[in-house]
């Protein structure tokens, strides 16, 4: 099987699209122009095994590294969830949090955390044990991803919202293109001031069904 390629796509929101710039027309640089480059070297912080983290629970669509602060991984055991939070910054310290929710993220730098199940997704910090939010949207939440300190992005099945968590309601942003009808959506980022998004997902070749 090869590899699986992502699919891109790149959204101005509605009230940005007086100036259009199409993201193909400037070609980028060669990076091997560059005298500056250097290899990337990387090595093991830590083994999530060893921190009582099950093997079940270390795969990309689980577990969830938004920042170099925390990592969270959502562990399904027989009668409960677990939301298990790892602060990185803090000798690796390991908070779990007991949930009924399908999935959930970690702020990047703070013990707050968004649980979501189906179309429902709920902001908890767990240091003051305190609701922040809670929210049921049109369709079954696909994908969510802190975008800034105070910001989630949600991906539905058919639209992108964004959620200030100091507002009650999210906002709108667009739908989702055709392209990604049926994909795994697997990363959503923004640029400085919400003017360009990127949505990546990855979609099963129609002719060979691989991905």
């Amino acid at each position: 099987m090869k590899a699986p390629t992502p699919k891109f796509l790149f959204v101005q929101p509605q009230a940005s699209r007086s100036k259009r710039i199409n993201p193909r027309s400037r070609p980028l640089k060669s990076m091997s122009k560059s005298r500056n480059l250097e290899p990337i070297i990387s090595h093991v912080v830590l083994q999530l095994s060893d921190l009582g983290i099950q093997s079940t629970s270390t795969s990309f669509q689980i577990s969830k590294l938004q920042s170099s602060h925390f990592l969270c991984a959502h562990e399904k055991e027989v009668e409960t969830n677990n939301v298990t939070m790892v602060d990185l910054a803090n000798s690796n310290k390991v908070v779990r949090y007991t949930t009924i929710a399908d999935s959930a993220i970690i702020h990047p730098y703070s013990y707050i955390i968004a649980m979501r199940a189906g179309r429902q997704l709920k902001i908890f910090n767990v240091e003051k044990q305190t609701d922040v939010g809670l929210y049921i949207f049109p369709e079954d939440i696909h994908f969510a991803k802190w975008i800034s300190d105070t910001t989630i992005g949600v991906i539905t099945e058919k639209v992108i919202f964004h959620w200030d968590t100091r507002d009650t309601t999210p906002r709108r942003i667009c739908d989702r293109h055709s392209w990604f009808s049926g994909a795994q959506i697997i990363d959503y980022q923004t640029t400085l001031g919400e003017k360009w998004m990127a949505l990546v997902g990855i979609v099963k070749d129609a002719e060979s069904g691989e991905s």
